[in-house]
């Protein structure tokens, strides 16, 4: 899942706790920059929607939601002349992108009001600029480029285009092309965003149910994810 997947569950989980949803993104956030979160927080607050984040990807890893479309995506990219590699990639973050571009339909559906969303993010984001020692202590090699990190994705804000699935292929290829062993060529941008595209009707049409439903799971198997 992404960044607005994992705030939608948070926001489910924890109403009103907009620290808990920051935590529940920074993974994601520490992504985009190419930083992993090897530290810890004091912040119970921030250590939740931590926690939540990688209970989150655990449970959505194993949903059938998800491993049937990745399955089924990998093996047309890879008949499409793609690398094994570029085609399970690009079949795994591809359904995550697109899964936040359903969310953020100019549409309540799923129980999941866009615009809500779109200002839990916002409230998500200001947090950073409010408990920035905190937040250091989650990447003790480079504390202070990691702020810097967060401080340029907070101004910025999240990207708007994840219902376009031709953006989404040129964002992945973008993603994808320091790796050796995943990058795709640009002159295979067109099968990747036809096949992205071919996902899309039935990703825009169950996504926001089915996180919706994934929140409803986590907070009926665990109490540690039920907000205190």
């Amino acid at each position: 899942m992404n960044l607005g997947s994992h705030v939608a569950v948070a926001c489910h989980l924890y109403p009103g706790r907009p620290r808990v949803w920051l935590g529940a993104a920074l993974p994601d956030l520490g992504s985009i920059g190419g930083i992993r979160l090897l530290g810890e927080t004091a912040d119970r607050s921030l250590g939740q929607g931590i926690a939540l984040h990688h209970q989150t990807d655990h449970a959505f890893h194993r949903s059938t939601w998800f491993t049937g479309r990745q399955r089924q995506l990998t093996d047309r990219l890879a008949e499409g002349g793609l690398g094994r590699g570029a085609a399970r990639a690009i079949a795994h973050v591809g359904p995550e992108l697109l899964l936040d571009g359903a969310l953020h339909l100019d549409r309540p559906t799923g129980g999941i009001d866009s615009q809500a969303l779109c200002d839990s993010i916002d409230q998500a984001l200001a947090e950073i600029e409010h408990h920035p020692y905190t937040l250091s202590s989650l990447v003790p090699a480079d504390p202070d480029g990691w702020l810097t990190h967060l401080t340029k994705v907070a101004a910025l804000g999240p990207p708007d285009d994840y219902d376009d699935p031709r953006a989404v292929a040129y964002r992945l290829h973008r993603i994808l092309r320091s790796r050796p062993r995943l990058a795709f060529d640009e002159s295979d941008l067109d099968l990747v965003a036809d096949e992205l595209a071919l996902e899309w009707p039935e990703i825009s049409r169950t996504g926001p149910e089915f996180v919706s439903g994934l929140a409803n799971e986590l907070g009926q198997a665990s109490p540690t994810v039920k907000p205190v």
